[in-house]
């Protein structure tokens, strides 16, 4: 037997009875019985409903307190919201449903049902907030105050909807904008990236361009001249030393004219100066 005890200062203020398609099977019977304390009462109505109906054989869902049923719901293989709100101040009600044991051509979709908790009062009066439930519907019931704004018509006239759209809407409008603000960071962090790449790019292509039109590197080029390169060093072998080049350029620079003065020039020493040394440095003395 499954009992459901609705109590106020809980989370079993109201709840949703639902039958789902793929659970939806023939020759079922299933039974929940609600329970609330005194002076509470139960208040119920169908949300969705559609079930599947034979000719005079129909799946169906029926409302039942101190053993009376109070009404049935007859499937009619279309869905079809009830706008019948079924009230009771008896301390249990029990919803069954019943399926028939055949195989229909059209399968039942299934149905969903809204129980709340509620407690008795004038139109006019407050609610009593010693019995937890502090919502007043203007109908001479009072729920749970966390019902309210949650998209069904707990009041069952739509007292505790009426106030939402504002708050809807300003809740649509902060995540429209916090939706467009992360899209806008994300925009601005791949531009940022591309960039990057691009300046290096520019770089480097700006580098490969220096390298390549450098005179001192087109000279040695034109003259056959390698650069040296060392095989354990941390710079790339295929780019030009350039201070390996300036020496090796001002070396022949400077010594192609000496080379050429000294085939030119014919050394004659005056009277009294003798040679003493034919070496490297030519050394004399008088």
């Amino acid at each position: 037997m499954n009992i459901i005890e609705m109590q106020p200062y809980s989370n079993m203020t109201a709840i949703m009875i639902k039958l789902k398609r793929e659970l939806y099977k023939p020759n079922m019977n299933c039974s929940i019985h609600l329970m609330v304390p005194p002076s509470y009462g139960l208040m119920a109505f169908v949300t969705k409903l559609k079930m599947r109906r034979f000719h005079q054989k129909a799946d169906y869902i029926e409302f039942i307190t101190n053993g009376h049923s109070l009404i049935r719901f007859h499937g009619i293989n279309q869905e079809m919201v009830p706008k019948k709100t079924i009230l009771t101040s008896s301390d249990m009600m029990t919803i069954r449903f019943v399926s028939e044991p055949q195989y229909y051509t059209l399968p039942g979709k299934g149905f969903k049902i809204v129980v709340n908790l509620f407690a008795p009062t004038n139109q006019n009066d407050e609610c009593d907030e010693s019995n937890g439930l502090t919502m007043n519907c203007q109908n001479k019931f009072c729920i749970d105050s966390l019902l309210e704004c949650d998209g069904i018509d707990n009041c069952r006239n739509d007292i505790d909807e009426l106030q939402c759209d504002e708050t809807s809407e300003t809740k649509l409008s902060l995540y429209v904008f916090l939706f467009t603000l992360v899209i806008m960071f994300i925009l601005l962090i791949m531009f940022l990236t591309k960039s990057k790449d691009r300046r290096k790019e520019i770089v480097r292509r700006m580098s490969e361009a220096y390298a390549n039109n450098h005179p001192i590197l087109y000279a040695m080029e034109k003259n056959g001249t390698e650069s040296p390169t060392n095989s354990n060093s941390s710079v790339d072998s295929s780019q030009p030393n350039l201070n390996n080049m300036i020496i090796a350029t001002d070396s022949m620079i400077i010594q192609e004219p000496i080379r050429s003065l000294k085939s030119q020039l014919s050394l004659s020493l005056p009277h009294g100066i003798e040679r003493l040394h034919n070496n490297i440095n030519n050394s004399y003395v008088v």
